[in-house]
């Protein structure tokens, strides 16, 4: 936890330098024969520099509690660097380090190389995916080590309502190369309602699938949630 709000320091402060620089606080409440409480808080900033190299940097945490025992706990740390090769095509590196403990990961380590590109992009509307490639190491919560060889392909989609509000979706498969029978699919979709002085109201839903979770876990998992954001 100690190392979780140290580096959300460390991005503030960098932050301050960035060209944007993104915080989000959301939480989930579930009341009835279900009693659990959830909480997220995220930090991303944006930093592009000589007009060809662009640097991001993200950081999350998140804890859940079912009948006030704790039931949910993960964090990741990601950078990644990235340059341009045109104002819509670039290639990137991303370095993430990332834990679940309730869903068996102690510690993955993920590193990806990949392209990204621009299809469309105007005021109101834009569209842009992403194809890497990616090596995780996983260590699970009894010890065991795993390495994969994963793809990791995006789709990326936003649109503006007259500058007062704006949809964004994601959609995100992550084909397993060294065990075909474990891809992953996530999608999320949120509307961001703006405030003004930099807050906006967040209102989302997450779906995630697992071919082949932990023991005990389902393959379908989601979310839905309320958060505010403060962007500049």
């Amino acid at each position: 936890m100690k190392l979780i709000i140290s580096i959300l320091l460390a991005l503030v402060i960098v932050g301050a330098k960035a060209n944007s620089l993104e915080a989000e606080v959301n939480s989930q409440i579930t009341g009835g024969n279900t009693d659990f409480k959830s909480q997220l808080f995220k930090i991303e900033h944006n930093h592009t520099f000589k007009e060809k190299y662009k640097i991001s940097e993200s950081s999350m945490y998140q804890y859940g509690e079912s009948d006030n025992i704790r039931s949910l706990e993960k964090w990741n740390i990601k950078i990644r660097p990235e340059y341009l090769f045109t104002e819509r095509t670039s290639i990137f590196l991303a370095n993430a380090l990332s834990a679940n403990r309730f869903s068996g990961i102690s510690r993955m380590y993920t590193s990806d190389v990949g392209i990204a590109h621009s299809w469309l992009k105007s005021e109101k509307f834009e569209l842009s995916n992403s194809v890497a490639y990616r090596y995780s190491k996983e260590k699970q919560i009894d010890d065991t080590k795993i390495s994969q060889s994963k793809g990791d392909i995006v789709i990326l989609s936003k649109y503006k309502f007259k500058n007062l509000s704006e949809i964004k979706a994601k959609l995100t498969y992550l084909p397993n190369f060294t065990d075909s029978d474990d891809d992953n699919i996530n999608a999320n979709l949120d509307y961001i309602s703006f405030l003004g002085k930099g807050f906006s109201l967040k209102i989302g839903y997450e779906w995630a699938y697992d071919e082949k979770p932990v023991a005990g876990k389902a393959k379908h998992d989601y979310t839905t949630l309320v958060g505010l954001i403060f962007k500049y």
